[in-house]
């Protein structure tokens, strides 16, 4: 989304809102002090929400492999809607386009549901009880999570 602050602001709370409190809102927090600042303010936007924040290390390029290898494969699915071939044109004109933001939010996404960061381990799988579980990234992710495909 390219609009003044407020609009991103505001359109960040309408989807929180739309997605309900039970989901977590993962934002990529720039380094440096600017980056903290507004990490800050986004929080206090949503506050009461599940609001995540992750610095971003190395370059778009590197972090947004593990997903494309994932969308190669087959294993990305994304959900009909205006959006689409506006997000697709922004990810095939990826990296040398002048948009990149979209392929980012994909990369977070990923990271965000699969626990794979470039360069570090996925996951940890463990069995509990009667299924297992997969600790990836500091979450713990049961069977029905990691079943089936990523959705956008």
């Amino acid at each position: 989304m390219f609009a003044s602050p407020h609009a991103v602001e505001k359109a960040m709370k309408d989807c929180a809102l739309r997605d309900g409190k039970g989901t977590v809102v993962r934002y990529a927090q720039d380094p440096g002090g600017a980056g903290v600042n507004e990490a800050q303010a986004t929080a206090r936007a949503l506050d009461g929400f599940n609001v995540r924040f992750t610095t971003a290390t190395g370059d778009k390029e590197t972090r947004a492999k593990p997903v494309s290898a994932q969308a190669e494969a087959g294993n990305v699915k994304i959900v009909r809607g205006a959006w689409n071939d506006e997000f697709i044109r922004a990810l095939e004109n990826f990296p040398v386009g002048r948009h990149d933001d979209e392929a980012d939010g994909l990369s977070l996404a990923h990271e965000e549901l699969s626990g794979v960061q470039p360069g570090r381990p996925a996951c940890r799988i463990e069995r509990r009880g009667t299924g297992m579980d997969a600790l990836c990234g500091g979450f713990r992710l049961s069977d029905s999570r990691r079943r089936g495909r990523l959705l956008i």
